[in-house]
């Protein structure tokens, strides 16, 4: 038997609800009982190091978006050299500081802005594609590209219209069209 226990999120700063799951989950072990702790959040990084940081093993976590792939729960391995492979545009400009690294375009306003890990520096959990200064695409790693979300701008901001969650082997597991208004 397995035991499922519900939560909406995780964070840096955990609650207490956290902490008590953490602590369940340390009981279960030493009592050989299988259990699962499912986020129902969306999470904007990953969710691994948030988890793994008050003592969740990889294998009891399930992110319900990911459950529906076959992407397993893993630290950020995805590289900066591994996306600079991906990039289909020339690149005229390469900026890096701390926490990001940018890549200017020759042609189109295009701009993609990489998000490094807070601990594994060279390695990036998130990335964004601007074209014109409008944010167009976020896509967001663990050790291939996990889900991808798409905007539209509207009003002068961007707005998420659509995410795509992605398979191991980059196919497309689902897509979640969202109920937003879009001005054409």
């Amino acid at each position: 038997m397995t035991i499922y226990n519900f939560n909406k999120g995780i964070g840096w700063a955990s609650s207490g609800v956290e902490y008590a799951q953490a602590y369940r989950s340390n009981i279960f072990k030493k009592n050989k009982q299988i259990a699962k702790f499912i986020f129902t959040d969306m999470f904007q990084e990953n969710l691994q190091p948030m988890a793994q940081n008050i003592g969740f093993e990889d294998d009891e976590i399930i992110w319900l978006y990911q459950s529906f792939t076959d992407v397993r729960i893993s630290p950020t391995t995805f590289s900066v050299k591994d996306l600079e492979k991906e990039i289909t545009f020339t690149i005229k400009e390469k900026k890096t500081s701390t926490n990001s690294v940018t890549y200017i375009s020759e042609e189109n306003g295009i701009r993609l802005m990489a998000y490094l890990d807070k601990v594994a520096t060279d390695k990036v959990y998130k990335t964004e594609l601007l074209v014109n200064g409008k944010l167009i695409q976020r896509d967001y790693y663990t050790y291939v590209k996990t889900f991808s979300e798409y905007f539209k701008p509207v009003d002068n901001s961007a707005r998420l219209f659509q995410r795509r969650f992605f398979n191991d082997n980059g196919s497309v597991a689902y897509e979640e069209l969202l109920n937003t208004r879009i001005a054409s």
